[in-house]
């Protein structure tokens, strides 16, 4: 996987020169296992933006049987694309008949916003963010779509085990793509998130396949990006691409840094820009850039992220130590641990399996749950 990163740094970088026609050609000469570039494409999520360069700059130069490999990944990313674009269209039909506040989060929204193509983002789920107000009203439009929680908890059983994460995952019979309805940006135990209400009131309209959607104001769209890279420990390539794409279009250095002050993420945003200026030659602003480097802390996760990147690292433990150093000032830290601490998940509920009068016996549940896994760490 180390060897593929270059590859794919120099398939998907962008105008400045890492993504130039002899750059790619020499990586994509000198690859010699395209079976793990491949697997590496997909975990990045870059698997349509560097198969499109490599086979339009250096087609030439592939094998037989490689060409026919990346033709194949390319469609079959295309289509995974597609199909979440054209499922998007029918949610928020749903939702506006409902009256609900809702904005797509991150997928073909996102993707037309930073490609100009709704299907260019490969997507595990869709991610719908709504007003906490109308978190009641969203979960009843979904259902009246045939959608249902998953791990077939009801409503509130969901909302007791998943709440922490800010969103509650829910799937339909036969429908292989989940949707996630969220009502924050990232989960409670970090403070990086914008208020939906405030995201909604700046966006402007975009159109996904003839489906008018709201799309994040530049600025709120690179904050968000940026944070939800730092959530997810910086493990995936395609977040510096979007970041890079929206750069490109230009942004203000001073509503940007006020926005990721709004968002109480300064430091974990400064660390993407650096990152994305690092691995695929985004167009950092000055002002931007001589901050993250004024930061050691900056410097130092900006090395960690670029190790997690070649190494396709993502240990959840890691994750935390991460988080961490990420977060602006001891108070957040504090509540970080506090909350990671106290606040239940799946895991407590596959202990035992608790009425939801009796969730809040979920957090002792959980302390003792942890405290035995640290004594068996201990006496190994």
């Amino acid at each position: 996987m180390a060897d593929a990163f270059g590859l794919l740094c120099a398939a998907v970088g962008d105008a400045t020169g890492m993504g130039t026609r002899d750059r790619i050609r020499a990586a994509v000469a000198a690859e010699a296992d395209w079976p793990a570039a491949i697997d590496g494409m997909r975990n990045h999520r870059v698997t349509l933006l560097a198969t499109t360069r490599m086979l339009a700059d250096a087609g030439d130069l592939l094998s037989e049987a490689t060409h026919a490999a990346l033709l194949g990944a390319q469609r079959a990313a295309a289509a995974r694309g597609l199909a979440a674009a054209v499922a998007l269209g029918p949610l928020m039909r749903a939702f506006g008949e409902a009256g609900v506040r809702a904005l797509p989060f991150k997928g073909p929204a996102l993707s037309l916003d930073a490609y100009g193509d709704p299907a260019m983002r490969e997507c595990d789920d869709l991610d719908i963010v709504v007003v906490p107000e109308d978190l009641g009203r969203a979960h009843r439009a979904l259902i009246g779509m045939g959608y249902a929680p998953a791990h077939g908890l009801t409503w509130r059983e969901s909302l007791a085990v998943n709440g922490w994460q800010g969103h509650v995952p829910f799937v339909r019979a036969e429908d292989p793509l989940p949707v996630e309805l969220h009502w924050r940006f990232t989960d409670r135990k970090l403070p990086w998130t914008l208020p939906v209400s405030d995201v909604l009131a700046r966006a402007a309209m975009g159109d996904v396949l003839g489906v008018p959607v709201p799309i994040p104001e530049i600025h709120d769209q690179l904050v968000l990006v940026l944070l939800h890279a730092a959530r997810h420990g910086w493990d995936q390539l395609e977040a510096a691409m979007c970041a890079s794409a929206l750069l490109r279009r230009g942004v203000d250095p001073g509503t940007f840094l006020e926005r990721a002050r709004a968002a109480h993420g300064v430091r974990a945003c400064l660390v993407g820009l650096a990152l994305a200026g690092r691995v695929v030659g985004a167009p950092v602003p000055s002002d931007l850039s001589e901050r993250a480097v004024a930061d050691p802390a900056c410097a130092r996760l900006v090395e960690r992220a670029i190790t997690r990147l070649r190494e396709a690292d993502a240990g959840h433990a890691r994750d935390a130590t991460i988080h961490l150093a990420a977060l602006d000032g001891a108070v957040a830290r504090a509540r970080y641990v506090m909350l990671g601490t106290l606040l239940p998940t799946m895991r407590e509920r596959d202990v035992v399996s608790l009425p939801v009068p009796l969730t809040p016996l979920y957090v002792p549940i959980r302390l003792a749950r942890l405290v035995a896994n640290a004594l068996r760490v201990a006496t190994r």
